[in-house]
Parts: C-alpha cells; sequence; structure tokens
C-alpha cells in the first residue's frame, strides 16, 4: 500500500458525471489499497432516500448540504480513502478552503469539449460543468481526463509526498 506523508490524508475525486467518477474513484481505491466511499449511497444510507428523491422533494442545495457534511467528516477522520462527490462539492466557499487545504488531496477529472460531446452531455450539462471549471481549476491537486492517466499522477504524488 502507498501511504502518503500524512498517514490517511483522503483522496475527494470529483468531476463532471458522478457515475463516471464513481467508477474511477472505485478503480483507484482498489489499485491504490485505500478504502473507498460512494458519498451518493452513503447520503441515502443516513437519509433513507435516495439522492434523486432528496433533489426532487428538498432540492439540489439540500443534496450539497448533506454531501459538505461527508466531506467535514472524512477530513476530521483522516483515513487513507478515496470519495466520490459529485461536481456540486465546489460550489460551497467553504469546501473550496477545505479542498485547497493540505487535509485532502483533491483530484478532478477533466473533460475535454470533445469528449463531452463524445460521452453525450446535454447543453444544459456541459454549461453547468463550463461554468464550474474555474471552481474545479482552483481546488485540484491533480487533474486528467481519463483513468490511466489519473492513476499515474495519483501514484507520482503519493510517492512523492512519502519521500518529503
Amino acid at each position: 500500500m502507498i501511504m502518503n506523508k500524512k498517514q490517511g490524508k483522503p483522496i475527494v475525486l470529483t468531476g463532471p458525471d458522478y457515475d463516471s467518477t464513481l467508477k474511477i474513484a472505485s478503480l483507484l481505491a482498489e489499485k491504490l489499497s485505500f478504502m473507498f466511499l460512494d458519498v451518493n449511497r452513503e447520503i441515502e444510507r443516513r437519509d433513507g432516500r435516495s439522492v434523486q428523491r432528496i433533489h426532487m422533494l428538498m432540492g439540489e442545495h439540500e443534496v450539497h448540504n448533506l454531501e459538505d457534511k461527508i466531506l467535514d467528516e472524512i477530513v476530521d477522520e483522516g483515513k487513507p480513502v478515496i470519495a466520490a462527490f459529485s461536481q456540486g462539492i465546489v460550489l460551497d466557499p467553504q469546501n473550496r478552503d477545505i479542498l485547497r487545504s493540505d487535509s485532502v488531496r483533491c483530484v478532478w477529472i477533466d473533460l475535454s469539449e470533445a469528449l463531452l460531446k463524445a460521452l453525450g452531455y446535454d447543453n444544459r450539462a456541459a454549461d453547468r460543468y463550463r461554468m464550474r471549471r474555474p471552481l474545479f481549476e482552483e481546488v485540484s491537486d491533480i487533474s486528467a481526463e481519463d483513468a490511466d492517466e489519473l492513476l499515474e499522477k495519483l501514484t507520482i504524488s503519493l510517492v512523492d509526498d512519502s519521500e518529503s
């Protein structure tokens, strides 16, 4: 297992599409021997309703509030976990402060315009991602367009941390 300088420093993975983020986070956790946290499943476990239902009844803001709590908890616990978050995690200024801090490593799946089109993003989803892109750039330690590139960059970063 690769450990970083700050044992247990959590890794927050986010990107434009939760399902893709989830798959990549799971793969990275397995390859790096980290625990894996599916934030949406954790919200559903705690609340007893699906994320879609919470969103429909309470609004997107409530889902983000629940994500905020989980982010705070994983940082406080300081365990070696890779957590998959929706792209909304960057909207809250407090979250951006946390994601920029030394207490967490923020990893961003950055999709090019061509990839957004190839994956079939509708205009609304692509526009939302474009608007949030500067926030991702502001907080991320590592960004990549695919899982292989992300794994390589993350592994190098973790090895560098362990040697410092």
